[in-house]
């Protein structure tokens, strides 16, 4: 039987991307249950035109508070510090605000956390996924401890930071540095109207960078055939 390595390789990188996969996956359930349940608990309040537009725009039509009344979900300084609820730094990094929130969100985690997964291994990606969330929701109730934040970007800007810082120290480009840079500024101070929190923003990529940094010194390169560089997937 003729064993085709090159079709071993595309499953085995597939299979190297499924947490990329699962975590989107997690986002978009979290989002529908949410926008869902906030629904019901509008239509039982007699808002039945919001609750319509619950899933589109769950924060603007309130779907989001309403549930987060019940559950705490949605990440605040105050709640965190004076009421323990330790929880919404962690709960807050899957709920978005509305569609679109989300839909960019997803979109950039899938493109730069399947690379991610692909090229430093599950764990690192995890690392740096769910750390720079952390942090950029550290930041944000240390210095704006009554603002209301919600969204995964601080998780995906610490990606971003650590491809950008890796490719920087391991090639000597400045081409991801450039790119991260420009997607901060959009993205930070975007052009749509909403409330953005900088703060996470800053946190997670600030985490990434660090990470990058570090893994770029210590992670030893490894030669695969086809003449391509990868690293160890661990």
């Amino acid at each position: 039987m003729r064993y085709d390595r090159r079709m071993f390789r595309g499953r085995f990188f597939a299979y190297r991307r499924r947490v990329t996969r699962i975590l989107i996956a997690t986002n978009i359930l979290v989002y529908v249950l949410v926008s869902l349940a906030g629904a019901l608990l509008l239509a039982l309040r007699g808002d039945y035109v919001k609750a319509v537009f619950a899933l589109l725009v769950p924060d603007f039509t309130g779907a989001i508070w309403e549930v987060h009344r019940i559950v705490p979900i949605v990440l605040q300084g105050y709640e965190v510090m004076y009421l323990n609820r330790w929880w919404e730094l962690l709960t807050s990094m899957f709920v978005h605000a509305n569609l679109l929130h989300i839909l960019f969100n997803m979109l950039a985690l899938k493109s730069i956390g399947e690379v991610t997964e692909v090229t430093m291994g599950t764990k690192r990606m995890l690392i740096a996924y769910f750390l720079g969330g952390l942090v950029g929701g550290v930041l944000t109730i240390t210095i704006a401890p009554f603002m209301y934040t919600v969204g995964a970007s601080g998780a995906i800007f610490s990606i971003i930071g650590l491809l950008a810082m890796f490719e920087y120290k391991r090639f000597g480009s400045m081409r991801s540095i450039n790119w991260a840079i420009m997607i901060f500024i959009i993205s930070s101070f975007g052009f749509g109207g909403e409330v953005v929190n900088v703060l996470a923003h800053i946190g997670g990529l600030a985490t990434g960078l660090a990470l990058g940094f570090i893994w770029a010194i210590s992670i030893p390169r490894i030669r695969f055939e086809y003449s391509h560089t990868y690293y160890p997937y661990t």
